[in-house]
């Protein structure tokens, strides 16, 4: 991330190369649990990456409730230095 933050990211293409449709998830709940759908989407011609949240299973930093009011969450910027 912008700020330093390792954030824990699986990237899953499929066989080849040349530009393909992206599907990215960032979440709270662990990228290890979505990895079985990430490899049949990849077998079907996406490519997809999974990170685990600020926080969360295997990044780093502290995790932070956006439902939480003035809680001054990141997960918008954090996205935004994702797709860059």
């Amino acid at each position: 991330m912008a700020d330093g933050t390792l954030m824990r990211t699986n990237i899953y293409r499929p066989p080849g190369s040349g530009t393909l449709p992206l599907l990215l998830q960032c979440t709270p709940y662990d990228k290890a649990a979505v990895e079985n759908n990430a490899r049949k989407l990849a077998s079907r011609g996406y490519g997809v990456v999974v990170q685990d949240m600020r926080g969360r299973f295997e990044s780093a930093g502290e995790y932070q409730l956006e439902s939480v009011p003035n809680a001054g969450t990141v997960d918008g910027q954090d996205g935004f230095d994702t797709v860059e």
